[in-house]
């Protein structure tokens, strides 16, 4: 880091890291040795278990014995954790400070921290040193991202006086509740909007979020219409036509059937139309709906292409279309498809 003296504040000291505490490493205990790791007490800290910034313990922990006869170190609370070899190093400097004496892997280092400094101090300005950390301090070459480790020692960090340390400490701690209070609330705030939301559909659908249009009729001092009106003249206008069309004379399509003894039957085709009824759901209204209105129209216009002068291929297709359109939703369904209104309104 090439930081003066002279950018420092009075009284402030530019120090390496390694003249500020002990530096440890940590090691694996063999995995075959079941004494090593069956009821373990003492944290075993790995890179997976540098996401916090406090480590009170880990997700594996060894046994004493494993102390006394592998390479893993006890070390002792208080003490600085950092992470030098791992992918997250791509884009992250982890540090914490473990409150309880642990071990520690070959890919993290450990400083304890001499009287003169503060632990939390240091932690917290490592942190805030990590881009720069990463950017001067790693290895080139390495299939996973690493620190080197004497890079690492010999990187320049400012020092405060004691008393100065501290009163940092005790406002970036203040600054940070704060923060995490913040966040708090905001994710707080983000759930309750859910179900306001919710309850905002709620209201709406039952007709609660705007006035209704029977009480919008009240105050205006005019007549309306309830659905259930609306929909029982519709099914009446639409079943006189259907009586009046079953009246008329029609030519049926006939058939043969084969009898039991070999003859050829001719038989009626049964009408496909049945009578109209109520229908079960909103879509269905829809569908009733836009069946009732556009039919004069077509009739109409199957008319004027049945008296038509040019009889082209396109014009008898046209009026084919047209009439089909005329004759009713049986037709409409069997002819353009299984869409019902969606069909018939891209038709028309």
């Amino acid at each position: 880091m090439s930081e003066g003296k002279d950018k420092l504040p009075t009284g402030w000291s530019l120090r390496t890291l390694q003249d500020l505490g002990v530096w440890s490493g940590g090691g694996t205990p063999s995995k075959a040795r079941k004494a090593y790791w069956t009821d373990g007490t003492i944290p075993w800290v790995s890179p997976k278990d540098m996401k916090r910034p406090y480590i009170d313990g880990a997700i594996d922990s060894i046994t004493e014995v494993a102390v006394k006869e592998s390479s893993a170190r006890l070390i002792a609370e208080n003490s600085v954790l950092m992470v030098i070899r791992s992918g997250i190093l791509e884009h992250t400097f982890p540090v914490a400070v473990n409150t309880v004496p642990v071990t520690v892997n070959q890919d993290l280092k450990t400083l304890t921290p001499t009287e003169a400094i503060s632990y939390r101090y240091l932690a917290f300005g490592l942190r805030a040193k990590g881009h720069t950390i990463l950017h001067d301090c790693s290895k080139d070459g390495t299939t996973v991202a690493s620190i080197d480790t004497f890079a690492l020692k010999r990187f320049s960090f400012p020092i405060a006086p004691l008393p100065e340390q501290h009163r940092i400490v005790e406002a970036m701690e203040s600054y940070l509740t704060r923060l995490d209070d913040a966040v708090a609330s905001l994710e707080r705030v983000q759930r309750n909007l859910k179900r306001y939301r919710a309850s905002v559909l709620k209201a709406a659908v039952e007709g609660r979020l705007v006035p209704t249009e029977a009480e919008l009729a009240r105050s205006e001092g005019r007549n309306y219409e309830p659905a259930s009106v609306l929909l029982e003249r519709i099914l009446k206008e639409r079943r006189e036509r259907w009586i009046d069309a079953a009246a008329e004379p029609r030519q049926r399509q006939r058939r043969r059937r084969l009898t039991r003894n070999g003859r050829r039957k001719i038989t009626p085709r049964r009408c496909k139309q049945n009578e109209p009824k109520q229908p079960k759901s909103t879509r269905n209204l829809l569908h009733l709906i836009l069946q009732m209105f556009p039919v004069s129209r077509m009739v109409g216009l199957s008319q004027v292409w049945t008296n038509s002068v040019a009889r082209s291929p396109a014009d008898r297709a046209i009026g084919h279309n047209t009439t089909v359109l005329a004759q009713g939703p049986s037709s409409w369904l069997k002819t353009f498809g299984s869409e019902g209104s969606n069909s018939v309104s891209d038709k028309r």
